[in-house]
């Protein structure tokens, strides 16, 4: 969604563009990624098409956990999907 915003330890990232340039290093060919995962998930209901999870998230590698913390997104549902507004 081109009105996404993402909120991180040097600020906010707006827009999908932005915010992909922000991640591409991560997914450049031979990079080493790490499987993103959540857990302890709260989804709430705030209006019919709009919701609000706080979760866990939990980056690993193998079987090593690599990074963990917690974040809250702002989702929508648009052609009948989930999107993130806002992380």
């Amino acid at each position: 969604i081109d009105s996404a915003t993402y909120v991180g330890a040097r600020g906010a990232l707006r827009g999908r563009t932005a915010i992909a340039a922000h991640y591409a290093p991560r997914f450049a060919v031979g990079a080493e990624r790490d499987s993103l995962s959540f857990a302890d998930l709260d989804a709430r209901l705030v209006a019919p098409e709009l919701a609000q999870v706080v979760a866990r998230w939990v980056l690993s590698r193998g079987d090593a956990v690599t990074s963990s913390g917690f974040t809250s997104l702002l989702m929508r549902r648009a052609n009948g999907r989930w999107r993130i507004v806002h992380d």
